[in-house]
């Protein structure tokens, strides 16, 4: 069961409907992708051409796949040596009815691509994020390489237009370092009306400094009281998750309480691995979570940080055969230490 938890969630917030699992937008590390690429450039499409066309037999059915060729003229490159205004030939598949999530290209649009070279030409860096369209993208005069796309997403946040907005902002997501600039306009944004732009824009202030971002999303969330399952609630649960910082403990145990179970999930596994006494009592309060894996990491976490094993530390299959049992036994041992549960870095009773 716990193996499944994370993606299991991550399908039901996309809402994902195929047999394919489809990154969660926000949760890729675009740093690497942009190590790994050979070329990364803002283009316009100039003319896009079918190479080859084959009927594929699926199952029962029955599916198109072309292969195509983009010719795109370079803007801007961020990596790699092409010149502004030359032209780079891409090739890409399409399929019709679409099984995968590929990254495609139209005529005339404007993108960011993530391109490795091929024996023709290019061909996109990855499948999901090889392609990222916009309406447009302003020419960054910021940093070098990776810092001058990330000044090039800054500026498209900022220009405005809700989809170009969250689609440079699952970019920004997955970057490893941030200047003043990208910062100064994820703090605008984190405190919209509009929860995917600040729930998108919380995601990059969390990566950026996890106690200051995960103190902005907690007064956030005091305000909203919307229910909307947004996808970038996952981007954030990725992002809790990997806290370690001793000052984002009230933060995280406000967060372990949140109406979404996302939030839940990448607060309390936070908590679980900082071991700090201090989340004890939110960590408690999981035992009564509505979700049994967050129960279940509410369970562990309290036996490593009380050093208990035993019953107090079932397995999987243990727990998942008789949750109330082991939640119960945790709520009389508790109950029954007293004030030697408040000091968990001694040897327990």
């Amino acid at each position: 069961m716990r193996s499944s938890a994370t993606l299991s969630l991550c399908l039901t917030l996309c809402g994902v409907a195929r047999a394919d699992i489809v990154p969660v937008p926000g949760t890729q590390s675009v740093g690497k992708l942009f190590r790994d690429s050979d070329v990364v450039c803002n283009c316009i499409v100039q003319s896009i051409a079918v190479t080859r066309e084959e009927t594929v037999q699926v199952g029962r059915g029955k599916l198109v796949r072309k292969h195509r060729t983009a010719l795109v003229r370079v803007q801007q490159f961020y990596k790699g040596n092409p010149a502004e205004g030359s032209l780079l030939s891409v090739d890409f598949e399409t399929e019709a009815p679409a099984t995968r999530s590929l990254p495609v290209l139209s005529d005339s649009e404007t993108a960011i691509l993530f391109l490795k070279r091929s024996k023709s030409g290019y061909t996109f860096a990855d499948p999901s994020l090889g392609a990222t369209r916009f309406d447009r993208i302003p020419i960054s005069d910021g940093g070098e390489c990776v810092m001058k796309l990330q000044s090039a997403l800054a500026s498209v946040v900022r220009l405005g237009g809700r989809p170009n907005q969250l689609r440079a902002m699952v970019l920004l997501q997955g970057m490893d370092q941030f200047s003043p600039e990208t910062v100064d306009a994820m703090n605008e944004v984190s405190v919209s009306s509009d929860p995917d732009l600040a729930f998108s824009a919380l995601a990059v202030l969390l990566r950026n400094d996890p106690a200051d971002g995960a103190s902005r999303l907690s007064t956030y969330l005091a305000g909203y009281a919307g229910n909307d399952q947004h996808i970038a609630l996952q981007a954030l649960s990725s992002e809790l998750m990997q806290i370690r910082d001793q000052r984002a403990l009230t933060a995280l145990g406000s967060l372990s309480a949140s109406k979404f179970i996302a939030l839940r999930f990448g607060a309390v596994e936070a908590l679980r691995q900082m071991k700090s006494s201090q989340s004890a009592a939110a960590l408690v309060r999981r035992l009564d979570d509505p979700d049994r894996d967050i129960q279940f990491m509410a369970v562990l976490a309290l036996a490593e940080i009380y050093h208990k094993s035993g019953e107090f530390h079932p397995a999987t299959p243990l727990f998942d055969s008789d949750p109330q049992h082991y939640t119960d036994l945790w709520k009389t041992w508790l109950q029954d230490s007293g004030s030697n549960a408040a000091a968990p870095n001694s040897e327990p009773r």
